[in-house]
């Protein structure tokens, strides 16, 4: 066994920001990738050890309330990141504008995602505003899923997929419930490939970039709202 790790946590004010700062004295991050740390999908783990998507999600989250994240060297031999947030100039109210509605605890949504780790990161997203999510992990197991259960107000799947795309879903819940179709909305880490040209060339159903953020989320519950 190793030398047991040490995490260091500072938190300060400075300059009108307040800076939380996380420090290791872990292997590090070579100078060669830390450019591209908070790529969605980039990941030096082995297949099935990892999805490259927890940085990038951090840094949308945090980018999305006008701060920053980045990486740099630790003085206890690993990496330190730091995260820097503008101090608020007045209470904070109820509602926040980055904070999405919260709804009916009564809403149901079926996510469709192949990769388990991104699906449990998109359920807890959803459960933190009251939408109730099922998942399924491919297209053709959410087809036989509502072959017996429809009873759904929202419809999230990935549009690259092993097997049957998103797109394939879509037509085929088209033909098969058209009233379900107009619930459906992608996710994808590919904003352009061909399936999503289409999506957006035919301008009836919205796309969102992995990995969501606060204003996604926000903009796909105000479609329950209609």
């Amino acid at each position: 066994k190793g030398p047991a790790g040490r995490i260091r946590i500072i938190s300060r004010i400075k300059k009108g920001q307040v800076e939380v700062e996380i420090a290791d004295n872990g292997p590090g991050i070579a100078p060669e990738i830390q450019s591209r740390i908070f790529e969605p999908f980039f990941t030096t783990k082995a297949v099935d050890e990892g999805t490259g998507i927890g940085l990038a999600l951090s840094h949308r989250i945090v980018d999305s309330h006008h701060g920053n994240l980045f990486v740099d060297e630790s003085e206890l031999g690993g990496a330190t990141f730091v995260v820097s947030l503008p101090l608020a100039d007045r209470p904070a109210t109820n509602q926040s504008a980055s904070t999405p509605a919260s709804v009916s605890l009564a809403t149901r949504a079926l996510l469709v995602e192949d990769e388990p780790e991104v699906a449990e990161v998109f359920k807890k997203l959803f459960e933190s505003v009251g939408i109730s999510i099922m998942a399924v992990g491919s297209a053709e197991e959410a087809l036989a899923l509502l072959e017996k259960d429809r009873q759904f107000q929202l419809i999230v799947s990935d549009l690259r997929m092993p097997g049957m795309s998103g797109l394939d879903l879509l037509r085929l819940i088209e033909n098969r419930w058209p009233f379900l179709s107009r619930q459906l909305v992608f996710v994808t880490g590919d904003s352009i490939s061909e399936e999503a040209e289409i999506i957006r060339a035919e301008g009836t159903h919205k796309i969102y970039e992995k990995p969501l953020t606060a204003i996604d989320l926000d903009s796909i519950v105000g479609t329950l709202r209609h």
